[in-house]
């Protein structure tokens, strides 16, 4: 018998095993496995061995070798099939359905928003801490151990959780019995914030306190305004960095009816240089005094205590929140909520908070996804797209909505004044030998390999293609990272063949960062170049944005996304399993001279990626939101406002292009 603990410890794992000896002994367990352990308990592995004569093993794994039998890597099939299976186990299950019963009987329009929040929210989490993704993504884990050693059961021991019923139903699945060690404390989350958010009230005046700026004074312009959440770049040129203000720069809304969350006081100058409303979500003081209760009771039962505890967590943070940004929305006469972040739940409190105003929101794509992924589900009334791909993405996923708008890209692809910050990047590497240029996109990567496919495919990223232009004297290369701010860091020795390799002048990285990511967009890196390379197939944003540029671009599928959209780009030609192969390709549409060759052609699937290809989508967004300021202007009440800013948006770009939910 193995058995498998999610963290051996003392006073869970080894209480477990001595409570549970006799039977263990019976069948006759010869191994235990364990991914993480205290440091108490590796003080004592030797003495565990003896006591319970069997071994005791730290199982080692890497992400990247994870993989399904067709290839796919078990991480991008948890987004994209394992978590939609664990989700319906969940919201069917009697516990969820007994717990929320007064939610589900409630006749009330409003707490669809509510039902839309629990869904998500109960299934969302990050693999890189615990929780349901990495539980879910560690039976994967196992499964895979069990058919490298043909070994037909195992025994998974993971710490009390909620939902403990269907991680056994969906274990049994794969032949992995699922049990739970309680130890001597409770897991319970008892952390100060979840304790305050009890208290919705004294959550209220924190909030206050917390800003201190504005509590005291409400908006008595009635002219609607916009709050815009954005990603912290606040970029109001078209120089080819990311921004967040791209719809508004090339549109009318005025920038003085924007108002925008900030974090410091550099960001705080540089928005109210813009005219834009710098701002703290505060909420007004005189709201304080009538704040309603909770619209729906939870039902408690002694029989799932976990899930009841979970399901109020989850309550209590929506409630709490949703006091503090509706109180905030009214104070500002905020009408139009705007927001890229569709990836968690809290956009459907904010959603559910500026209805309860009369507003709308409405939600931008940032990001291209060749297959739909649960974290993408939506509720929101607007969502702004680059296609109908995105829109039947959406569909499949059950996202909510009354108006898909399809605009096209968003990003400054086709801009004109960036072929001279171009042409300037361009020549300092032909000044220095350089006749053909190459650009590189990557992602970025996390120490812990077992929870990302760590730095070794990063580093291939760079090791490649920099032995090449080591070796290759007329050969330039722009590196445009996806995180520059740890690059260096993350890539180890092969840092010593960059700094080279920059030596020589014919290469360059793209290092400038906003507050998350590199700020220079891959547009300028691929207007830059005569070729670009993506490393990895299953992200495909900057692939996207090269292509559209009208550069000749390549993808790398080392992680396997099998029914990724782009997998119907030519195999061999645009698309290939390895950076060898990859370099091979270049060279030969290098060495054929031939720029209309088809590598990295794009051709068969554009259309369906971006309908219009001219640029324009971030105006025309732009547009469509101003229309809607207008509307609420002139005292339109939402579903007025909407519907009349869709009939001009048809009007203009024609019927396909906005796509009603009835």
């Amino acid at each position: 018998m193995i058995i498998f603990f999610e963290k051996l410890s003392i006073l869970g794992s080894l209480l477990y095993l001595l409570s549970h000896k006799e039977d263990l002994l019976k069948n006759q367990l010869t191994e235990v496995y364990y991914i993480d352990n205290s440091r108490l308990s590796s003080k004592i592995m030797n003495l565990l061995e003896r006591f319970f004569s069997c071994k005791f093993i730290k199982y080692d794994f890497s992400l990247k070798d994870i993989k399904d039998s067709s290839g796919e890597l078990q991480r991008l099939k948890l987004t994209r099939e394992h978590l939609f299976t664990f989700k319906e186990m969940i919201v069917e299950s009697d516990a969820y359905n007994q717990i929320l019963a007064e939610l589900h009987a409630s006749e009330n329009d409003n707490q669809k928003y509510l039902r839309s929040y629990f869904e998500k929210s109960v299934i969302h989490s990050e693999i890189m801490k615990s929780g349901c993704w990495r539980t879910i993504f560690l039976i994967s884990v196992i499964e895979d151990f069990m058919l490298q050693n043909a070994i037909s059961k195992v025994l998974y021991v993971m710490p009390e959780k909620p939902w403990i019923n269907q991680y056994k139903k969906y274990g049994s699945k794969y032949g992995i019995s699922i049990d739970c060690e309680k130890g001597l404390f409770s897991l319970r989350d008892k952390s100060l914030m979840r304790i305050i958010r009890s208290f919705p009230k004294f959550h209220f005046l924190l909030k206050i306190l917390k800003y201190r700026s504005g509590f005291l004074t409400k908006v008595e312009d009635q002219k609607s305004t916009l709050f815009l959440e954005g990603r912290g770049d606040i970029i109001f040129e078209k120089n080819g960095k990311h921004s967040d203000f791209l719809w508004q720069i090339e549109s009318n809304f005025p920038s003085d009816r924007i108002n925008y969350q900030y974090e410091n006081d550099h960001e705080r100058h540089i928005l109210q240089t813009n005219r834009i409303d710098a701002v703290k979500i505060t909420p007004y003081v005189n709201d304080f005094l009538s704040l309603p209760k909770k619209a729906i009771n939870l039902r408690k039962d002694s029989r799932c205590q976990l899930e009841f505890e979970e399901l109020k967590r989850l309550y209590d943070y929506y409630h709490s929140n949703f006091l503090t940004l509706k109180s905030f929305f009214d104070r500002k006469n905020i009408k139009i909520f705007l927001t890229w972040d569709r990836y968690d739940a809290d956009h459907i409190i904010k959603t559910d908070a500026i209805n309860s105003l009369g507003g709308v929101s409405a939600i931008m794509q940032i990001a291209f996804d060749g297959v739909p992924l649960i974290d993408n589900r939506i509720h929101s009334d607007i969502v702004f797209s680059y296609s109908r791909l995105s829109f039947n993405h959406d569909k499949k996923l059950g996202s909510k909505f009354k108006y898909h708008v399809i605009t096209g890209c968003t990003k400054d692809y086709l801009n004109p004044q960036l072929e001279k910050q171009a042409q300037f990047l361009k020549e300092k590497l032909l000044i220095n030998g350089a006749k053909n240029i190459v650009c590189v996109f990557d992602e970025n990567s996390v120490d812990d390999n077992r929870w990302h496919t760590g730095h070794t495919l990063q580093r291939d990223n760079y090791k490649y293609i920099l032995e090449e232009i080591m070796s290759n004297q007329s050969l330039g290369v722009i590196f445009k990272p996806k995180s520059s701010k740890t690059l260096r860091k993350r890539l180890g020795k092969i840092n010593t063949i960059l700094k080279k390799a920059e030596k020589t002048g014919r290469c360059i990285v793209l290092d400038d960062i906003n507050r998350h990511t590199t700020s220079a967009s891959p547009i300028i890196a691929a207007l830059s170049s005569d070729i670009c390379i993506h490393g990895h197939l299953c992200a495909g944003s900057a692939g996207l944005e090269s292509s559209l540029c009208g550069k000749p671009t390549i993808l790398i599928d080392r992680e396997g996304l099998p029914d990724s959209k782009l997998n119907q780009l030519p195999h061999g030609k645009t698309v290939f399993k390895d950076w060898p192969s990859a370099i091979k390709a270049i060279n030969t549409f290098f060495s054929d001279g031939d720029k209309l060759s088809s590598i990295g052609d794009w051709s068969n699937i554009i259309d369906d990626l971006d309908p219009y290809r001219d640029g324009l989508g971030a105006k025309r967004m732009g547009s469509f939101l101003n229309d809607l300021r207008m509307n609420f202007d002139q005292g339109m009440n939402k579903d007025q406002a909407m519907e009349m800013a869709a009939m001009k948006y048809e009007n203009r770009w024609g019927p396909d292009k906005i796509i009603k939910n009835h």
